[in-house]
């Protein structure tokens, strides 16, 4: 979000079902190769997530749908840009 002040959404508001880069809410994702999560500074945390680890895509907020909210198998709650695709694929449907 660049250039944009950011502000507390209360989870009620938080209705939107579909994302404009395709998934929606429920769809279970797993990466397609390794990610290392890194610092302002561009160097590696040392947290990595690998190939295949699942998440599932919660819903967001209207008012700015190009940010996908997702949740990983450990419960962590992450955003993502509207390039998802490039870096997940869609494997499911959670029930």
């Amino acid at each position: 979000m660049k250039n944009k002040e950011w502000k507390f959404v209360a989870p009620a508001k938080m209705t939107l079902k579909k994302y404009p880069c395709g998934v929606k809410e429920g769809d279970i994702i797993a990466l397609k190769k390794d990610l290392t999560y890194r610092g302002c500074n561009g160097e590696p945390t040392g947290d990595i997530k690998h190939a295949g680890e699942q998440a599932v895509i919660l819903s967001g907020n209207p008012n700015d749908p190009d940010i996908v909210w997702l949740k990983w198998h450990d419960g962590d709650r992450e955003t993502w840009d509207s390039d998802i695709l490039e870096t997940f694929e869609i494997i499911g449907k959670a029930t």
